[in-house]
């Protein structure tokens, strides 16, 4: 029973291996900008971010409120019963009603709790859009990854292809005595060992679209690649102080940062404005009307100005003010990190570029070589002065010079768009753009 439970489970564990690695005829495959459109609909980050600035945008009328009136209705009904030795027993009742009025007049507090609210606001606005560019980094990023793991998948296969076609050829030839065992040894232990690299490609990849799943809250199953010849496109301009200047200018998250600075010390300015004079205006009417031994009504109506000027506080405001100081502080810090982490950004992303173009031509230039260099080995084997491990080790060059080749190119497409999410100039063009490196389908 144990058996039969094992083997409904690996059989099931095998199908959902084979169909997301193998989808059935007239599959279509997802594209850069599909698994863009759903993650913009379901990334939990992005979701998160939006909810955070609904929530973030309710401090404006909170701060609004301060500068309002501030109306109230009051009521009261009492009834007394009272029981005396002298025999005077009675019971009353009183009841009574009326509104109350507050302005406030003079309150620097509630204009700078004012300004506050609009300076966090316009954070949250920034953080919201670093976090759409982030999308579009993090999809690039889970894209390709996937692809490259697609392409060891690939390679796994075209090797193991090629590896058993040795195999058997070798049998064959040892069998009519042109070779000795060992070239079937080492044609079968290569075998072997490609396997184990198979089911590990294999894993990895579905790791990879796992990770496309998480952040698209579906199932993807097969990516459509690159084109061969991608542009191999230096960045416009190719100046790297003009992509530190743009970054200085648009970065969302340095933005964002920056009204954090400015909220911080719009924090300070209202924490100094607890030692100042609240100046409000109060009024109110009531009516009121009693029943006992005697029967009372009368209304009533004021009309004041109420003063409030602090004294001592035991040292309360003073401690605020210099803990809002240190939280500017601390905000301005922030900031020089993140300016200084994104000049390394865009040097790193600007030189990369550079360099991935450089490795795209070199690797485009060794895969010539390769496939030259198998041509003459399996030539050579054919003849007999290359051995079965020769032949095999220009196959497995010739496969990795395609798979790094690719790797390179994917490289690069990934800092073209580090470069623009650090410049802040990121947008939905790119994601076109990228789109458009595609191979098409058939």
């Amino acid at each position: 029973m144990q058996i039969t439970r094992f083997a409904i489970s690996f059989f099931g564990t095998f199908l959902f291996i084979l169909g997301s690695l193998y989808p059935p005829a007239g599959y279509t495959m997802d594209t850069f900008e599909t698994i863009f459109k759903d993650a913009i609909k379901n990334d939990p980050a992005l979701l998160q971010k939006q909810s955070s600035l609904l929530a973030t945008k309710e401090l404006t009328p909170q701060a609004r409120a301060l500068l309002l009136p501030t109306i109230a209705a009051t009521g009261a009904y009492n009834y007394s019963d009272v029981d005396s030795k002298n025999g005077a027993n009675y019971h009353s009742e009183s009841t009574s009603y009326g509104v109350s009025l507050q302005q406030p007049i003079l309150d620097l507090g509630a204009f700078s709790l004012k300004n506050q609210a609009d300076a966090t606001i316009s954070q949250a606005e920034y953080e919201l859009k670093s976090i759409e560019n982030e999308l579009i980094t993090r999809v690039a990023k889970a894209y390709f990854e996937a692809l490259a793991a697609q392409d060891n998948v690939d390679f796994a296969e075209d090797e193991k292809k090629s590896i058993l076609k040795q195999l058997e050829q070798s049998k064959k030839r040892h069998e009519y005595g042109q070779i000795a065992a060992t070239g079937v040894y080492e044609a079968q232990a290569r075998y072997d060992l490609i396997i184990a690299e198979h089911i590990q490609a294999e894993n990895t990849l579905l790791s990879k679209l796992e990770a496309l799943q998480e952040i698209t809250g579906r199932q993807v199953s097969r990516l459509q690649p690159i084109k061969d010849n991608i542009p191999l496109q230096k960045p416009v301009p190719n100046d790297v102080e003009h992509w530190n200047k743009l970054a200085m200018q648009k970065n969302p998250q340095l933005l964002a940062l920056n009204q954090m600075k400015r909220a911080a010390e719009e924090n300070i300015s209202y924490k100094k404005s607890a030692r100042y004079p609240t100046l409000d205006l109060t009024g109110a009417i009531q009516r009121s009307k009693s029943d006992g031994i005697t029967e009372n009504e009368e209304d009533s109506a004021t009309i004041g100005i109420s003063l409030s000027i602090p004294i001592y506080t035991g040292g309360n405001i003073s401690s605020t003010i210099r803990e809002a100081k240190y939280q500017y502080d601390e905000a301005s810090y922030s900031v020089e990190q993140v300016r200084r982490s994104l000049i390394r950004q865009i040097r790193d992303s600007f030189r990369g570029i550079s360099s991935n173009i450089s490795q795209v031509n070199a690797l485009q230039q060794a895969l010539k070589s390769n496939e030259i260099a198998f041509e003459a080995t399996e030539a050579g084997y054919e003849v007999g002065t290359r051995t079965m491990v020769d032949l095999l080790n220009a196959q497995t060059e010739l496969h990795r010079a395609r798979l790094n080749l690719k790797s390179a190119k994917y490289n690069l497409l990934t800092n073209q768009i580090l470069l623009k999410q650090a410049a802040g100039t990121i947008s939905n063009s790119d994601i076109t753009a990228l789109n458009k490196q595609l191979a098409p389908t058939n």
